[in-house]
């Protein structure tokens, strides 16, 4: 047994097809985090594999990167008996870019996701963005609708012209997404995915519009509401924060130091 990232549950073993005792095949089944038949892997939650005429026992499952399981077991007897490996195709699975996480740890699905845009005066030209959706999955990801939600939802507009709604692995699109603020000030809304991917329900992205370039840098290092000081030395390399960003440097890690200063 294997529990997948979105919480379902995928279990292997052997299942028998015929009247002698050797005629058994693999069967990988696969249920949701409550514990029902995802009916939508395989045909009714099932996979059965039949390598060839001998006795096949499905072992231990592991899940690949991109979310395909494979499955190790054996066929035949004694003397005849030999390894096999069977993998079946996982989910689709959805990713965005940019996106910017709450605590900058982005490997915690409980964290927000933002998509920040930047300063937009009333009347005047949109503040734009473009995301890209990616594939990162092992099947089809098919793209229902996007939908922008929240108080500030009219201070949003979405361009979806030229997206494609159907991306095999690995494949991408775009779409622009655009704040104009009808009053000054930072505006929040939220985007909902809808998708056939991994993760049930729609994937919700916080939206942030009206930051300055100053503010959206805070936020990518530092999150929301961290709290940490522009005259901080937070990764006490000895150059304070609002100095990093003055001249791009790291203010976390240790990929910049004095090397950043200007030289006379």
């Amino acid at each position: 047994m294997v529990l997948q990232k979105n919480g379902k549950i995928v279990v292997t073993g052997s299942i028998f097809t015929g009247s002698y005792d050797y005629l058994d095949n693999f069967i990988v089944l696969r249920y949701t985090e409550n514990g029902a038949v995802d009916t939508s892997f395989g045909i009714n939650g099932t996979v059965t594999v039949d390598l060839d005429q001998r006795s096949q026992y499905g072992g231990r499952a592991a899940l690949q990167g991109d979310g395909r399981i494979v499955v190790a077991g054996s066929s035949g007897y004694d003397s005849d008996a030999r390894i096999e490996l069977v993998r079946c195709m996982g989910d689709p699975e959805l990713a965005l870019e940019p996106v910017w996480f709450d605590d900058n740890d982005h490997d915690d699905p409980d964290v927000g996701e933002y998509i920040l845009l930047g300063t937009a005066l009333p009347g005047s030209a949109a503040a734009v963005r473009i995301v890209t959706v990616r594939n990162v999955g092992s099947s089809d990801l098919t793209l229902d609708s996007l939908i922008v939600g929240g108080t500030s939802a009219a201070d949003f507009s979405l361009n979806t012209t030229g997206m494609v709604s159907t991306l095999g692995p690995n494949q991408s699109t775009s779409f622009a997404l655009s704040f104009s603020p009808g009053t000054g000030g930072v505006r929040y809304a939220t985007l909902s995915i809808f998708s056939n991917g991994a993760a049930p329900g729609p994937r919700v992205i916080d939206l942030a519009g009206g930051l300055t370039p100053l503010e959206i840098w805070r936020f990518q290092w530092f999150g929301w509401h961290t709290g940490v000081s522009d005259v901080a030395d937070s990764n006490n390399n000895g150059i304070v924060n609002l100095l990093e960003y003055a001249l791009g440097g790291d203010p976390v890690g240790h990929t910049t130091g004095t090397s950043v200063l200007p030289r006379v």
